[in-house]
């Protein structure tokens, strides 16, 4: 398992990506990390923390 330091370098990097129109310069100190704490410890990848946060199917 990631750390928690890395995984959420790797949601901010998912969230630019993903969202790159309206995200492009988010910063990790942005993000309410203690709402995304439970995704990390129920073991979702970065990815999949961002698709569930987003409400978004592939």
């Amino acid at each position: 398992m990631q750390t928690w330091i890395h995984w959420q370098l790797e949601v901010v990097e998912a969230i630019r990506d993903l969202y790159h129109e309206l995200f492009s310069d988010i910063e990790p100190t942005d993000i309410d990390w203690s709402a995304w704490r439970y995704l990390y410890e129920e073991g979702r990848s970065p990815l999949a923390a961002v698709n569930s946060a987003f409400v978004q199917d592939f």
